[in-house]
């Protein structure tokens, strides 16, 4: 789901377009694909946590609650206004390493000096393929493709009143390939992503008047820095429980305007933070700093609590619901 800067608590994670052909390329694709079950987020030694505001590459079954807080600035002279948001996404794996979501979030939006606003955003459809997998040098590859269902949100909110499409290539990284010499080095990763939002209508008419719809660019990376693996894979030091699972982290995230009217214009935030890791879920909090003055002035607050469904329920809900031979 979406960490716009006017609003979503999050970068958007790929929402899907129609589910039916989306679907049938799925298992098309994968086909050439490893069937094997895989742990949650696990490659080699090496765990990638879902971070908060960068959608991670790897396809789970899991189920997000992400809460953020932020004054927003108003546009065209309108005043700024407080929002507090909840998102809820689900994912499953309809086959392994390629999942399905849904999501929605819930809005609550308090202008200085204005009506109060709450509802929900559109809801949000994705399907993403785990498409390249290599343990040794703790990389992972994935495309998605998503839907932001037009007209499906409280008009009350702004919610669009069409659908954009979200096609996206997502990555993850780690550094445990490094030299033994690089040491502190190797325990850290990258996450990154790089994805179009395309409206599927050029304009539309609002209150008379004609709005143009712009296509987008959303961009961003997560730098980790994972002190179990350093404990584990590199060296012994003394960390002990609680803070032996914690994972620091930076994560940078934005949407730039292409073209009509705006090409160029970017708005977003620098969102330092840490993840805390259990065996069955993890918790997240960040800080959004927003990046210039056309994203705001004022820091928000990221709250994150993820279940990892694959390993709560591994002979049930946490199954892909096909499995080859």
């Amino acid at each position: 789901m979406e960490q716009r800067p006017t609003g979503n608590p999050r970068r958007a994670k790929p929402r899907s377009t129609r589910l039916d052909p989306v679907f049938l390329i799925a298992c098309l694709l994968s086909i050439s694909l490893p069937n094997e079950a895989r742990s949650h987020g696990v490659l080699g030694t090496r765990f990638f946590p879902s971070t908060l505001t960068i959608e991670d590459p790897f396809a789970n079954d899991e189920l997000s609650l992400l809460g953020g807080f932020i004054e927003e600035p108003g546009e065209a002279g309108e005043p700024s206004a407080r929002v507090v948001g909840l998102e809820v996404e689900y994912a499953k794996t309809i086959l392994p390493r390629v999942a399905l979501s849904i999501g929605d979030e819930f809005s609550f939006v308090d202008p200085r000096g204005g009506k109060t606003k709450r509802g929900t955003g559109n809801l949000e459809l994705g399907v993403k393929i785990q498409s390249y997998t290599n343990d040794s040098t703790e990389t992972v590859l994935s495309t998605s493709l998503g839907i932001a269902i037009g007209k499906t949100g409280d008009t009350d909110l702004e919610a669009d009143d069409f659908s954009t499409l979200s096609p996206a290539l997502l990555l993850g990284q780690g550094f445990g390939g490094l030299p033994d010499s690089a040491g502190f080095l190797r325990p850290l990763a990258l996450v990154g992503l790089l994805e179009l939002d395309i409206p599927v209508e050029a304009a539309s008419h609002v209150d008379g008047e004609r709005e143009r719809h712009s296509i987008t660019t959303g961009w961003g990376f997560a730098i980790l820095y994972d002190l179990h693996y350093l404990q584990t894979s590199v060296r012994d030091m003394k960390i002990r429980a609680p803070f032996n699972r914690i994972v620091p982290l930076v994560e940078v995230a934005g949407e730039t305007c292409l073209h009509r009217g705006c090409s160029g214009d970017t708005t977003g935030y620098v969102s330092p933070g840490l993840i805390w890791i259990g065996r069955k879920f993890q918790l997240g909090a960040e800080a959004r700093i927003p990046i210039n003055d056309r994203t705001g002035d004022d820091v928000g607050v990221l709250l994150q609590v993820h279940l990892y469904l694959d390993d709560l329920f591994p002979d049930s809900l946490g199954r892909p619901l096909f499995m080859s031979d």
